[in-house]
């Protein structure tokens, strides 16, 4: 079986490995994948998370075929978001993690995010050499379907690690619009908010579908949440959320249906973390610095610029003890999440402040005098 042409073609990005399911990511390369991340990783423990793509439930098995060649632990995690599936990776189980999907790919693509211990990226320069030259290689007459691997049931655990920090049963009635964008943050989502009869969720694009039948799950783009606009305004509702299809990124609309930009609602999260933890550090990624420090300074908070990626992101959290951190594509960390992205996280801030002040979030937005430049 032959690997995807590395020369003419490269699949290594900076963020990830992503290519054409079955062409440029065959069942192969895969194989030679994880033997290349065992000679990288060093342990035997092995985190996996796959979307819901029907391809990267295949290559999980081949991941696990390798693994038991290998005698390596597969710790499987299930069809998971990347917010949940890092939160579990930051907790220091396992010696590596690597998570299946393209993330932000369209229908079509498979890929992989792969992780060192406590959810540290690796180089993924660093593996081109390793696959390429790795005698191993998958036998399609291999037995897949009785492999061994350790079932992990995580979303019970992350909701009541979320929860040590809201009272929501105590707010007033919120009425949210969800759009899915039929990936998996959307079902996830429904299930955590409908135990909380103070919210009431309506949703539209929730079960997941690898063909992106509505739009391609990009919540920054604006012309995606017209269907969602349309239904908050048919529902009157206090807010909406558009979220990417791993479900760790989302973009905020204010009960008027105007969209907010994600530079602005970390304006709003830092006045938040302000009055949570005084004088503490956050970051923002370059494209953010100039406005949301300035911001940080009139709440007293210490502003930190960080590099515009996750793999810098993710480590300078841990390394410089931030208590919040933004991108401008609308991802949000917190320490409160063992350093991980967390959309229900920011949506509960978001909602538990409204709740205090009893203002509309338009109203919250239009309080922080912000410039349009930011």
């Amino acid at each position: 079986m032959s690997l995807p042409d590395l020369k003419k073609q490269d699949i290594f990005y900076s963020d990830g490995i992503k290519g054409i399911a079955r062409t440029q990511i065959t069942k192969s390369f895969a194989y030679k994948l994880f033997y290349a991340i065992s000679k990288t990783i060093p342990g035997d423990k092995f985190l996996i998370g796959t979307d819901f793509r029907n391809y990267s439930k295949e290559l999980f098995n081949i991941i696990c075929l390798a693994a038991s060649h290998l005698h390596k632990e597969i710790y499987y995690a299930g069809e998971i978001s990347y917010d949940i599936f890092q939160f579990q990776n930051t907790l220091g189980l396992y010696d590596g993690a690597i998570f299946i999907s393209p993330q932000h790919g369209d229908a079509g693509w498979s890929g992989f995010k792969i992780f060192k211990r406590d959810n540290f990226e690796i180089e993924y320069e660093s593996l081109k050499s390793l696959i390429a030259s790795e005698v191993a290689d998958y036998n399609p007459n291999d037995e897949v379907s009785n492999l061994f691997y350790h079932k992990l049931n995580l979303e019970k655990d992350y909701f009541l690690h979320i929860m040590k920090f809201f009272d929501p049963n105590n707010w007033k009635d919120f009425k949210i619009v969800i759009n899915g964008g039929n990936g998996l943050g959307g079902i996830i989502f429904k299930k955590f908010l409908s135990q909380f009869t103070k919210v009431n969720v309506i949703t539209i694009n929730t079960e997941p579908n690898e063909q992106f039948p509505h739009h391609i799950p990009n919540p920054l783009v604006p012309n995606n949440s017209l269907k969602l606009i349309e239904k908050l305004r048919e529902e009157r509702a206090d807010l909406a959320i558009s979220l990417d299809q791993d479900g760790n990124s989302l973009v905020f609309i204010d009960e008027t249906g105007i969209i907010i930009n994600p530079n602005h609602l970390s304006a709003l999260l830092l006045k938040i973390i302000s009055k949570k933890y005084p004088g503490s550090k956050v970051g923002f990624d370059l494209k953010q610095s100039i406005g949301l420090n300035k911001k940080a300074e009139e709440y007293g908070l210490v502003g930190i610029k960080l590099s515009s990626s996750f793999k810098l992101i993710n480590r300078s959290l841990r390394d410089l003890e931030l208590k919040y951190a933004s991108e401008s594509n609308g991802t949000y960390y917190y320490s409160d999440c063992n350093f991980s992205s967390s959309p229900i996280y920011t949506l509960f801030l978001i909602l538990e402040l409204l709740n205090e002040t009893n203002n509309k979030l338009s109203q919250e937005i239009s309080n922080l005098n912000l410039s349009t430049s930011l």
